[in-house]
Order: C-alpha cells, then sequence, then structure tokens
C-alpha cells in the first residue's frame, strides 16, 4: 500500500481503515518486535505492545492532542519503547535499559505523558467494564454531566437511592483502580 502522508496514515487509524492497519503492520510492526524480543519479550507480547501502541495513538487521534516533531514511525517507536520498558519493570524482568534499534532522546516528556495519559484511560476503561451494568449506567451518565435527578428518573430510582448507588458505584470504581499493579506506576507522573 502506498500511503502519501502521514495524515493520511492518522486518518486511517481514527477510521479502523484495514489497509493502514495493514500498512502499520508491514512497515512498523517490525521495529517494535525486534524491540521486544530484545529485551526479554516474546512475539506475543510484541503483538500486545505494538496493539497498546496504536491504542494510545487512536486515543490521542480522538482527544485531539496528538502531536509530535519526528515520524510517525519514531514516535510509535518511542511509544512502544516506553510500554515495553514499563511493562519490564511491572514484570521485574530486566526493566531499566533497553537495547534500542532507534534512538528516542529527542521526544522526551511529551512523549511520556501522552502515553500516561492514554495508559490512565484504558485502565479507567477497563476497570469501568468490570462493573456491573446498573454501575456503569449510572457512572456513565454522571460523567457526562446529568444530575441525580435525571439518573434517578431514567434508572426508575428515588433521587436518595439514586444519590445512594453512585456512590456506591464509584467507590467500587475507585477501589478497582486502585488495586490494580499499574495504579501506583501511572499516578507517579
Amino acid at each position: 500500500m502506498e500511503l502519501k502522508s502521514t495524515q493520511e496514515i492518522l486518518k486511517g487509524i481514527q477510521q479502523h481503515d484495514t489497509l493502514v492497519l495493514r500498512h502499520l503492520y508491514q512497515e512498523y510492526y517490525p521495529v517494535i518486535r525486534k524491540l521486544v524480543i530484545s529485551n526479554n519479550g516474546s512475539e506475543e507480547e510484541a503483538k500486545d505492545i505494538f496493539q497498546e501502541t496504536l491504542m494510545v495513538i487512536y486515543e490521542k487521534l480522538s482527544s485531539d492532542s496528538l502531536s509530535f516533531q519526528c515520524s510517525l514511525k519514531t514516535y510509535c517507536y518511542a511509544i512502544a519503547r516506553n510500554i515495553w520498558l514499563m511493562t519490564l519493570r511491572r514484570k521485574k524482568r530486566g526493566g531499566g535499559m533497553l537495547k534500542d534499534a532507534e534512538s528516542t532522546d529527542d521526544l522526551g516528556d511529551k512523549l511520556i505523558e501522552d502515553m500516561t495519559y492514554a495508559r490512565r484511560r484504558m485502565v479507567f476503561q477497563e476497570h469501568m467494564n468490570k462493573l456491573g451494568q446498573d454501575c456503569q449506567q449510572i457512572l456513565k451518565a454522571f460523567f457526562q454531566g446529568k444530575s441525580l435527578k435525571e439518573i434517578a428518573e431514567s434508572m426508575k430510582f428515588s433521587p436518595a437511592y439514586a444519590k445512594k448507588r453512585k456512590h456506591i458505584c464509584q467507590q467500587r470504581l475507585i477501589s478497582s483502580i486502585e488495586q490494580d499493579i499499574l495504579f501506583d506506576e501511572l499516578t507517579e507522573h
């Protein structure tokens, strides 16, 4: 596939274009695979890291906060490198220094901030999805700015019970997130 610009690739990522995703796997995945496998990882872990890298980019595109001063390939590599480094630290498998195929020194703090933001959102969403349907519905409505009265009416609860359920659901979500092994790592930044 011959893509003309980074903008076309980014648009394809946003639209889940299978041709663009296939192109990314052909052109970008091999260097990320080499990074992971060269640093105590497996083929399956490399695929997971690449998927997570694409999710970070998608999240940044969705929130209109994607910006980088290098090639998209280097940006992807830097994200994958940071995700793999965090994974190694979490697993305590030689995390600290990586054997690199590319230099990412010039990307700095902005990339780490972008990646951390996206990972926080993914952790939040993962734990939100573990809640029961009622809790998910209540919290989604609350996060969308609906009042407790509106939530109570839509769920056919009394306002007092809606308030109590919202509080219980929030506490379950917070507790679940705080027990995640990524919580400490993601709150350090």
